[in-house]
């Protein structure tokens, strides 16, 4: 094996280039080990470049930006940097998370890897200002803009006490940059601003890939365009940051697709010119690997390792109605649904009332469910057991439950307790939004039929956003024609369309079922229902059931009640929340009726995890032993459904 240092210089294309020439920190030699194999000349540049320096990459889809992130997170920790003074900062969630794994691997001091700071930029904006500001914790629950927005106020302000938290930095790491607009783009400008003249920067970006300034699944459509992230740093010439690019296609093996992903395709989504968007799809189309013909999606051939993917949000409701109704299990994925804690632990953990749980205890309890959970792909007793470690143990003794059930009760849970889609097995149907940054070994991607917007900017990011669905497979793209539906949004943002004076909702957000009706003494008085429903919920996690929402007669209350049928014997399964009356009632206003009597077609869709607060254990109108394990399984439904609603009747006088 080569290795860096031993010549002070490294062969590419039958030459040798002095490592001095690649700005390379030669001080440190911890890092020479890596094999030339192992990242190739662009992305060993950036890996290795000195700490202090400050660089823009950009990275297209495939060429390992991911990696390069976190290995270059690993170099500055071998390089002996403290890992508490690197902040890694990306877009969602889901990216940390990957990111965060991905480091631990790397790194040859894997217990300093768990001190790096990797957050979102919300994240980390609610923890500065609950740190230095004197504000309640639900006030900083309640708007993540607004905190942003506060957080940019006070760096402008150079606030004294978070000016010198910001200095503290050694590197500053900003993933997904070309995602990031109006408020999130102002503040980190200002975190670069802030931050001292030796603290470096590795900024990741592709600008190919920039769908969150006109057409973002939460963007207002006549809202003003805002200068993003990128805009904004290259009109700051001050900042001095030197520009790189990966050029290398890592992800798939395939001509075509490596054409697809950095050829005449990508320009067409980085310079948009007239006509564009349909330019593209045309290109797209040349490049596929396939053109799926068949219109009845319950008939096209979709596997596990499937992606479908939809430009707009009523598609994928539509899409996964009518492979729920053909009996084709699926997984979801699109924001706004609930986060799914994963059903293992309500199923070991449930009837467990013990406050701590020792390894051979939980042992037992993985076994005598192990006929459901060895169903689940990925899976294991040892990996579970891990996570429980992690959250609830001393520093000796057994794990505390309570702490196992703080840190899963909390508003945004552990990524690796969750599953990553509603849904657990089959083709994820997802939209082109949800699925950004993610990849899958075959994409079917369901092309918009309509030719584009007029605004200039709008179809500009229209065309990328297509790019960024194009560029989702790593073995096979397929094509096909996405669905003509025509829908719109109520005022909270739930998808609606109407049919022959009927209306279609869509059901299964986040708010819409009372998460602890299952095992209220409200739903089912005797505790042996409620018992039984969690028995069922966890038999049918793997088969989707058919559900639907009625009022009980006599209930003044207007509560919509969901049952499902078990085995041709239907059960009461949870409580719709007022949210959803509330859009039910607007809903009867467009189609002029006077209220809802049902929610037919919805589909329960698999369960997951509720783990209760501190304030809700001992809850008399809980039942045992969930009122005191604290752990329980909750249904998930979702539906692209049909309401009726009562109508007016003329008077014959």
């Amino acid at each position: 094996m080569r290795r860096w240092a031993a010549s002070g210089k490294i062969r590419r294309n039958s030459h040798w280039i002095a490592l001095s020439s690649l700005r390379v920190n030669q001080s440190c030699d911890c890092y020479y080990h890596i094999v030339v194999e192992s990242w190739d000349f662009d992305q060993a540049i950036i890996i290795e470049a000195r700490v202090t320096d400050r660089v823009l990459v950009e990275a297209p889809p495939g060429t390992g930006k991911t990696a390069v992130a976190c290995a270059r997170v690993a170099y500055l920790l071998d390089s002996n940097v403290e890992p508490s003074l690197i902040h890694l900062l990306s877009f969602t969630r889901t990216a940390v998370g990957e990111i965060k794994d991905r480091i631990k691997r790397l790194s040859k001091e894997k217990s300093r890897a768990v001190s790096v700071n990797l957050s979102t930029l919300d994240s980390e904006t609610w923890h500065i200002l609950r740190g230095f500001q004197d504000v309640e914790d639900a006030a900083l629950m309640a708007d993540y803009e607004a905190n942003i927005e506060s957080l940019v106020k006070l760096l402008r302000e150079r606030e004294p006490e978070i000016v010198s938290y910001v200095q503290r930095l050694k590197h500053l790491i900003i993933d997904e940059a070309q995602d990031l607009t109006g408020a999130r783009a102002a503040l980190c400008m200002e975190l670069l601003k802030v931050i001292r003249p030796e603290c470096g920067c590795t900024i990741l970006a592709d600008p190919a890939q920039a769908i969150y300034g006109f057409t973002g699944d939460d963007k207002p459509e006549d809202a003003p365009p805002e200068k993003s992230f990128l805009q904004l740093l290259a009109e700051a010439k001050e900042l001095k940051i030197e520009e790189l690019q990966l050029k290398k296609l890592y992800r798939s093996a395939s001509p075509s697709l490596e054409k697809l992903f950095l050829g005449a395709t990508r320009k067409l989504a980085l310079e948009y010119k007239d006509g564009g968007y349909a330019e593209l799809g045309a290109a797209i189309r040349a490049l596929a690997d396939g053109h799926e013909t068949e219109t009845d999606l319950a008939k096209i051939q979709l596997d596990d390792e499937t992606l479908l993917l939809f430009r707009r949000r009523i598609e994928v409701w539509i899409a996964s109605s009518f492979l729920s109704s053909a009996g084709r299990e699926h997984r979801m994925r699109m924001s706004g649904t609930p986060p799914v804690l994963h059903p293992w632990i309500g199923i070991t953990l449930g009837p467990f009332t013990d406050e701590t749980i020792e390894r051979s205890q939980f042992a037992d309890l993985w076994a005598s469910h192990i006929d459901i959970l060895g169903k689940f792909s990925g899976l294991s007793e040892e990996s579970a057991w891990g996570l429980l470690e992690r959250l609830g143990r001393r520093k000796q003794g057994p794990v505390l439950i309570a702490k196992v059930r703080a840190g899963l009760s909390r508003m945004r849970p552990p990524l690796d307790a969750c599953l990553s889609e509603i849904g657990t097995s089959g083709p994820i149907v997802s939209t082109i939004h949800a699925s950004k940054g993610r990849e899958a070994t075959n994409v079917l991607l369901m092309l918009p039929k309509f030719k584009g917007p007029d605004d200039a900017g709008a179809a500009a990011e229209e065309t990328r956003v297509i790019y960024v669905g194009a560029t989702r497979p790593k073995r096979a793209l397929r094509v096909g024609e996405g669905l003509a539906a025509r829908g719109d949004t109520l005022p909270s943002g739930r998808e609606y369309r109407t049919t022959g004076g009927k209306m279609q909702l869509a059901f299964g957000f986040a708010d819409d079922l009372d998460a602890v009706a299952c095992v209220r003494r409200s739903l089912h008085s005797e505790p042996e229902r409620a018992r039984e429903l969690q028995t069922l919920l966890s038999k049918n996690l793997f088969t989707s059931t058919k559900a639907s929402a009625y009022l009980q007669q006599g209930d003044r209350s207007f509560t919509f009640r969901v049952e499902a049928v078990f085995d041709r014997k239907a059960l009461d399964i949870g409580i719709l929340n007022q949210v959803v009356n509330k859009d039910l009632m607007s809903a009867a206003k467009i189609i002029r009726r006077i209220g809802p009597l049902g929610i037919d077609h919805l589909t329960l869709f698999g369960a997951r995890t509720i783990a209760l607060s501190d304030e809700e254990i001992g809850d008399s109108g809980i039942h045992e032993p969930y009122s005191t394990s604290g752990f329980f399984l909750a249904p998930v439904i979702k539906g692209f459904s049909t309401v009726r609603f009562k109508t007016w009747r003329r008077n014959d006088d």
